[in-house]
């Protein structure tokens, strides 16, 4: 059962997504230190977790608040899309409902005022948060063994083409 606060804060965010503006947030915690921390400014299109790729950082509810995490993977189970999501700073991440994804954090501004619009994430980062999703998951540590070879190849050559 929701009070009061919360109707309101879930009639706000319904006003803003149907809106089709962005909202803007202030980040508090380190949880996705170093990439983003407490007294930045991030910027929140609105979209279906259905349409967020591993290495976007999302906007999702958790209760009470408005968390901000990296995507590490995707699945459907029973039609609904999960996102398993963790912060830069944490060991270990936790399965997300697509229910409560709010959106993709598209820009991030600096205390001084510096905005910096975030690019769609490049096949490296995708690559890092799979290694990252990998060793989290993969409780059988021959499977790690096997797979990190491989992925660090994979690593090590798009470098290589990149001008």
């Amino acid at each position: 059962m929701m009070d009061g606060e919360s109707r309101f804060r879930r009639a706000l965010l319904d006003l803003f997504r149907s809106s089709g503006n962005p909202l803007t947030l202030k980040v508090e915690g380190n949880s996705m230190k170093p990439s983003l921390s407490g007294a930045q400014g991030v910027t929140i299109d609105f979209c279906e977790a259905s349409t967020l790729a591993v290495g976007d950082i999302l906007a999702y509810e958790a209760g009470d608040t408005v968390v901000v995490h990296r995507v590490l993977a995707k699945r459907v189970r029973e039609g609904r899309v999960e996102i398993y999501q963790k912060g830069d700073n944490q060991q270990i991440g936790t399965w997300v409902n697509g229910e409560q994804v709010l959106g993709r954090v598209s820009e991030v501004q600096w205390i001084n005022g510096t905005r910096f619009r975030l690019p769609a994430p490049s096949w490296t980062a995708t690559a890092r948060c799979r290694i990252a999703y990998i060793k989290l998951t993969c409780t059988p540590s021959w499977r790690v063994r096997r797979a990190l070879p491989w992925l660090r190849r994979i690593l090590h050559a798009g470098r290589r083409q990149q001008p």
